[in-house]
């Protein structure tokens, strides 16, 4: 299949330039001009479109210079990655992603970086090799030894694709040989959050033995489930981020969209207004733009510490020791299909961006008002099982759990 290579615009006479040194273009019948290279280590190229001669030599310089000095595709994989992490089709990838592609390069360089890019565009099975012999390797973990997981294989797999694709766009290769290469597959999401765990961190955000630290991180992973949010997303939430007025929130810079609404619901918007006091009043917070901070060893406000607030709670026996913080994202979407809400009404709160990502968990603004009626109206129903949950966490009784919950609000009442 011809390469599509970018070209000068074709319209008006072109400036004069220098003569090519060895592409000669040739005169059709029809009076265009055309250019036809078949050389080694250059991409096919024919173009017969230009209406002049002026403007084909001017192609063909171009062409000269951009592949005469150095055969494109006679680069290494670690120098096309170092251009490819230059390039802006790298940078305008999320934070996150970036970090991920960085971190599972470094696997496959150390193996296949001094390859050449002509060598690998025609030999799949040289990542054949790697894949199978990186699902045979073992990484030390403590006294032990591990396999390495399908999902860090097939991490390591797309960065490689990402590199082929950006060097098919720059005509270093033909094609993609990854292309209908099979991949480990992305294992199904399993994990849920057990009703007791829940209600233990239900309970903390209520009990005053705990730290104001430690109830504020209760909030935090309390208001994760209640989004389907990923962690990250809500360390990074700003106060201009949240209208109590509107009963909104917006998460901005998301895995997979700039910008997602969800609506609030009033326990959730009253646990928010609770947290933004909070921030006013704790000692420095104020200055902060983040709703949950952590402060820096600069002196600047960082986003949100989730992961060292979560082995706080772990250690004070709030969640459990398998647990992980998006284990709360896998609960919301499972609870909610089992609700009965809609697929599309889900993936609007949640932002997965295709079915096939939604589908794992096997079990731009959303109309607020309409999912708000919607998820209120579930409310004395959620009210009820998080009721059942604090019971189990305070070890008694719904209806003795009830009671109690009424002696406190009698003796607030009194004070």
């Amino acid at each position: 299949m011809e390469r599509d290579i970018p070209h000068a615009e074709s319209g008006g006479a072109p400036p004069p330039v220098a003569t090519p040194s060895f592409i000669r273009p040739k005169q059709l019948p029809s009076g265009k001009w055309r250019i036809q290279v078949r050389r080694q280590n250059w991409p096919r190229i024919d173009e017969a479109h230009f209406t002049s001669e002026e403007q084909a030599n001017a192609r063909a310089v171009e062409l000269e210079r951009r592949y005469g000095a150095r055969p494109a595709d006679a680069r290494t994989l670690q120098e096309a990655w170092s251009e490819y992490i230059d390039s802006d089709t790298f940078t305008d990838k999320t934070d996150g992603t970036q970090r991920c592609e960085l971190r599972t390069a470094k696997h496959w360089l150390a193996r296949l970086g001094q390859l050449k890019l002509r060598d690998v565009e025609g030999s799949p099975q040289v990542f054949v090799q790697y894949r199978q012999e990186r699902r045979k390797a073992k990484y030390k973990r403590g006294e032990s030894e591990r396999p390495y997981g399908a999902n860090q294989v097939r991490l390591e797999l797309a960065s490689i694709s990402s590199l082929m694709n950006y060097a098919r766009e720059q005509a270093w290769i033909q094609r993609n040989p990854l292309l209908g290469m099979k991949r480990p597959a992305k294992q199904a999401e399993e994990r849920r959050v057990s009703k007791l765990q829940q209600g233990r961190i239900l309970w903390a955000l209520m009990d005053m033995e705990l730290r104001d630290e430690e109830r504020e991180a209760a909030r935090y992973f309390a208001l994760q489930q209640e989004f389907g949010a990923r962690p990250g997303e809500m360390a990074k939430l700003t106060k201009a981020d949240v209208d109590l007025e509107d009963k909104l929130l917006c998460f901005r810079g998301t895995k997979t969209s700039p910008v997602r609404y969800i609506p609030l619901t009033v326990w959730q918007r009253d646990q928010l207004a609770q947290q933004l006091v909070w921030a006013a009043v704790k000692e420095g917070d104020a200055e902060s733009p983040f709703v949950w901070s952590t402060p820096g060893k600069d002196g600047k406000w960082k986003p949100f510490n989730y992961s060292g607030w979560w082995k706080t709670l772990r250690k004070l026996g709030v969640v459990e020791k398998e647990s992980r913080p998006h284990d709360a994202r896998h609960e919301h979407v499972s609870a909610a299909i089992e609700n009965g809400v809609p697929a599309d009404e889900i993936r609007l709160v949640t932002g997965h961006k295709s079915v096939q990502a939604f589908e794992r968990y096997n079990h731009a603004k959303a109309t607020a008002t309409r999912m708000r009626a919607k998820i209120e109206g579930r409310q004395a129903m959620l009210g009820q099982q998080k009721l059942e949950a604090m019971a189990a966490a305070a070890g008694t009784s719904v209806e003795g759990f009830a009671e109690f919950m009424a002696a406190k609000a009698a003796e607030t009442r009194a004070r």
